[in-house]
This record gives structure tokens, sequence and C-alpha cells, in this order.
């Protein structure tokens, strides 16, 4: 398919391009480490590479093409070094390293169906593709005010390349690659502290064990894991080796997390705290060297801030706040207003809120996010693994803490971030992949205690990864008709997109210049300039200011809107604002001439319930 050698050859460009880069850093690495880490800096460089283009309005396909012809020798470069390392032999893993592998190529194999299937996932939807569709359009990146359009966005310059060469799928497989590189990361992280058999089935705990993760493909939850792993493995290697370099790479990993989403920041707050307390040790006991303790400390803030700034700066002389709409009472930001922010506000502590948001609550978050994992990491939550031998750690004595003391001192900030500003599951499983490590470690050291602690250790090690085994093929069935072109497009997304088929009927009866408004804002496949109308993602409306429906009017004619799109009664309750039902009654006298589509929650018809034409 033109989709994988597509996207296999941006991989190939960003991971030999990255590869060049690494030579930079004058460190030793093995193929694995090579590989998966030029991957990590080429998709960072081509990301905001990309990003300049939309800035400058060239976003255009033959501008991927110019971009893509200027770094392969670059990558051409990078590879020749890369086969002059030394090659890894399968040959010698054992039976049950042999196992571990075989399992994570199972499940790899049927997870890359979701990415090959046409996008249906409501994030992808709303934002992480509807963001490049718009930007395409309009061949720049223009600010609108939409939250999620302002967030950090290198996975969706890479979706933006991606649609600018094929389609959506060669951005989508990019992202299902760092899922196998996250577990190929857990894998070597693990291989610092354990035996190659542990290592592995560290690495099948994480990419089988964690239910959301074949979920991932469509979104862009992937790379902050994967670059969070990456770069505290970076951390690991700079206390092994005492080489700088090593931290310095693991500064320029984290700010290229940052650069994922806005929770991306959690990772290199949480590694700065670790490192000021590394070299605060290291001052203790080698009798103090401010010099190098400072110098240590720079480069990682120099590199962190360097490959973490581009989407922060942006905002800034965009907007005037770097971390736009957040903390807009403080720092502002151009077309948001105090009615979107209180809404957003009120949203997130309604859906992001279940620990509590008290000091009480968060000292005892740990409890309660166990038996409320399900709804905060939604699909799946933790694993049986993580939540059956995460307790027995504390159980290994003094060997565990020192062996992970630097994990356990990067997670109680990670932790705390997360606690006091999210508590959605899944920015928090850059941490629970890194815990892979320690609980495979609980897992086989109870098997090695024999008698009735082995016999279970294995009943819940065979439940957990083979329900991950089974479960895989199982999901992908959904997948593969459509795929393999048993199932048309339309059919497949008819079933699992809301409104799909009445999106298409206003596809195909709309006039090429509408321009819709609407409530429902899951609508990348709407061929049409749409206009968010809810308070809490978008700022089109400043409701504050709303007394009459005839102000309504008057800021819907401002904005040219010809077309109505809500979803029926029960959201327009959630609007919570009187002034939207007393809107949908005005518009019927409407001189204008809007049209409002009615839609049934949760219902999709081949044309909407009603369509009212005022005329």
């Amino acid at each position: 398919m033109a989709e994988i050698a597509l996207a296999g050859l941006l991989l190939c460009v960003a991971a030999g391009t990255g590869m060049t880069v690494l030579r930079l850093f004058k460190l030793n690495y093995s193929r694995w480490e090579y590989l998966a880490l030029g991957t990590a800096l080429g998709l960072g460089l081509f990301s905001y590479l990309i990003l300049g283009l939309g800035m400058i309005g060239w976003l255009y396909s033959g501008a991927v093409w110019a971009i893509i012809g200027i770094l392969f020798p670059l990558a051409a470069w990078g590879f020749l070094s890369y086969l002059k390392l030394d090659r890894f032999r399968f040959s010698i893993l054992g039976k049950w390293e042999r196992l571990g592998v075989g399992i994570l190529v199972w499940c790899a194999f049927f997870n890359i169906f979701m990415a090959l299937a046409p996008p249906f996932l409501a994030d992808s939807l709303k934002y992480h593709l509807a963001a490049p569709k718009w930007y395409i359009s309009l061949h720049q990146i223009q600010f609108v005010p939409v939250f999620p359009f302002n967030m950090p966005q290198n996975m969706e310059m890479i979706y933006t390349a991606g649609m600018l060469l094929h389609s959506d799928t060669v951005g989508l497989l990019v992202h299902y690659s760092l899922g196998i590189l996250a577990a190929l990361g857990i894998l070597l992280l693990a291989r610092e502290f354990l035996s190659l058999n542990t290592a592995i089935w560290a690495a099948v705990f994480f990419y089988v064990g964690i239910p959301f993760i074949p979920h991932a493909a469509q979104g862009v939850d992937l790379a902050p894991i994967f670059y969070s792993v990456w770069a505290f493995y970076a951390f690991i290697r700079w206390r092994k080796t005492e080489r700088i370099a090593w931290l310095s790479l693991a500064g320029v990993l984290a700010g290229l997390c940052a650069g994922t989403k806005y929770t991306g920041i959690y990772t290199p707050l949480a590694l700065f705290f670790l490192v000021v307390l590394a070299i605060l040790k290291d001052r203790k006991t080698a009798g103090g060297n401010d010099s190098l303790a400072g110098r240590a400390l720079m480069l990682f803030l120099f590199f962190g801030l360097l490959s973490g700034c581009p989407w922060y700066l942006k905002n800034w002389l965009v907007t005037g706040n770097p971390i736009y709409p957040i903390l807009y009472p403080l720092l502002g930001g151009r077309g948001w207003n105090m009615s979107s922010y209180l809404e957003g506000i009120k949203r997130l502590n309604a859906d992001m809120g279940l620990l509590g948001r008290s000091f009480f609550d968060y000292v005892i978050s740990p409890l309660k996010l166990i038996f409320l994992q399900n709804r905060i990491f939604v699909r799946g939550g933790m694993g049986l693994l993580t939540l059956s031998f995460f307790p027995v750690l504390f159980l290994l004595g003094k060997r565990f803490i020192q062996r992970y003391s630097w994990l356990l001192i990067f997670s109680l900030p990670f932790y705390a971030v997360w606690v006091i500003f999210s508590q959605h599951g899944r920015f928090l499983l850059p941490l629970v992949a890194l815990w892979s490590i320690p609980c495979a470690e609980a897992a086989f050291e109870l098997i090695k205690k024999g008698g009735y602690l082995r016999v279970l250790s294995v009943l819940i090690l065979l439940l957990g990864i083979g329900m991950g085994a089974v479960l895989a093929p199982v999901y992908a069935s959904r997948f593969i008709p459509v795929v393999i072109g048993a199932e048309s497009r339309d059919s497949f997304l008819s079933k699992t997109t809301m409104f799909y088929q009445d999106i298409q009927w206003m596809n195909n009866n709309l006039p090429a210049g509408s321009l819709v408004m609407s409530d429902f804002v899951n609508l990348y496949y709407l061929d049409r300039p749409s206009i968010w109308m809810n308070a809490r993602n978008a700022a089109w409306i400043d409701y504050s200011r709303i007394e009459t429906t005839e102000d309504v009017l008057k800021r819907g004619i401002e904005l040219g809107i010809t077309h109505i799109f809500v979803m029926g009664e029960p959201s327009i309750k959630e609007w919570d604002d009187l002034v939207a039902k007393e809107l949908l009654k005005r518009l019927y006298y409407n001189p204008k001439g809007w049209a409002i589509f009615s839609i049934s929650m949760g219902i999709s018809l081949e044309v909407p319930v009603a369509v009212y034409s005022v005329q």
C-alpha cells in the first residue's frame, strides 16, 4: 500500500537524519539505541520544519517533498554510520525470551490495523486530524480562537505532512510505530538493571499489558510515552556513564516531549527535578564542583528549552500567551474571553476531577486511583499486571529502593503535577509505562519464591498477557474488513463515527461557500468550513456579552455563518444557556436565510431529522 511505503519513507528519513545529529553528541550507541534515538530526534526536527512551512504559508505537497529531498543526504549518511555498528543476533535468545518477542510481534501486527483504518476516534476527528486539515485548506497555520488548535502539535505536523503527501493514514502509521519504539525503550532501560529475559517481559508488560496501547494508534498519546521513556533512558545512561552528553540528549528528548501536547510538560518538569537532585548528590559525594554542576544543569536546560520552545514561542508571538488559553486571567490571550475560560474550568473539574481537588484528596489519591482507575483511564484502566504487581514492589525491600531510586524520585513530581492539573488517565501513561519494568521484576521475584505465590503470579501473568494477546486480533477484527477492502469506507464510518451520514449529507447538499456553526465538534469529515459553537473549547462567541438573541444573530452575521448544525435537545441543555434555546426559536425568522440542522443525540440517519430553511 502507498500509505505504508510513504510512512516508511518518512520514518527512514527521520531516523537517518536523527542518527546524523546524534553523531554530534559523540557518544557510543548500540544499533537499537541509534535507531530509536535517531527516530526521536529526526521526527522532532521534521515536525518543526513543517511548522516553519505553515508559519510562512508554504503548506503544499511540493514543499514537503523538498524537505524530504534536502534531508535525504543527511539520512543516507546516518544510515551508513548505522551499518558500521555491531549487529544483534536473535539466536542468543532463549525459549522464554523468544516467546516474549513473539507476543510483542503478534500484538504489533494486529495493532497496525487500527492505524490503517479510516480515522474514527473522537479526539482525532476533533483536532488531531482536523487541525492539519484546516491548515492545509489555508496552506498556512493561522490563528483561530480554538483551544486544541493552539496546543503543541509536533505529532499533528507529521499528520499534516502525511496528508499533503497522500492521506491521513501515513501519519497514523508513523504514530503507531512510536508505540513499538517505546516498547524497545522499555526493554533497553530494563536491561540496564535486569536480565535480558526480564527486560523483554517488561516490554510485554507495557505493550501488551496496558489495555490502552491497542487503542492508541489514532491519536497522539504514543508520542509523549515514546519521548518520556527515551528521555528517562538518556538520564539513566548519564548516571551510569558519567558522560554529560547523555544529559544533554535527555534535555532534547524532554523538550520534544513538551512539544507533543501541553501535558507533555510533565516529563521535563519531573526530569528537571531529578537532574537537580542528582547534581546536588554528586556535589555532596565528590566534595563539590560548582562549575561542573552548573554546566550540567545549564546544558540540560539549554537543550530542553531549545527543543521544546517552538510551539510555546509561536503561541506567545501570536496570542501573547505561551500556554494559550491556560491561565487566561493571568496571562490573557488573543481572541479568548472569560466566559470560555470559566466554562473550560467547569468542564475540566467535571471530567478530570474524580480524585478530588483538596489537599487531603491529593494525599489519598493513589488509593482512590486504584478503585477509580477504570473511569480515569477509560479504556481498560492501567491493566491487570500493573494493578497486581505494583503493590508488591514495596515488599522487595532495600534492594528495590536502591535499584529504582531514580524512577521513584522522577515519579513524585510527575504524579503531583498530574493529580493537581489533570487526573486524566491518558496523561499518566508515560509514568505507567516506566513502572512496567519494576512490575515485571516483581512478577519474576514472586515466581522464584515458589509455592502459592508462584502459582498466583503465573495465573496473573497468563490472564494479563494472554488476555492482551487474545484481544489483539479480536479488536483488530473491527478494522480488517475495511482495510482489506471487504467493507466500504462509508459503511465503516457510519458504524463508528457519530453523525457521519449527516455530515456526508451536508457535504453533498450545502453550497460550496457555506460556513457552518456547530455544537458538535468532531467535524473532520465535513468538507465545509466550520466554527465551534460551544464555549469551553472555542471563543468565537463571547456568551458573557450576549444578552439577547439579536446579539447572537449579529455575531453570526459578523462571522459569515450560513448554516447551524446542532445535535438536538440533549446537547442544547448542556450549554446551560437560555440564549441558545431562544436562538433556535428565533432563527426560524432570521432574514439571513440560515438553516438549522436538528439531529437527535446518538442517532445517525441518511438525512438530518429536520432541515429548516428560513427565508
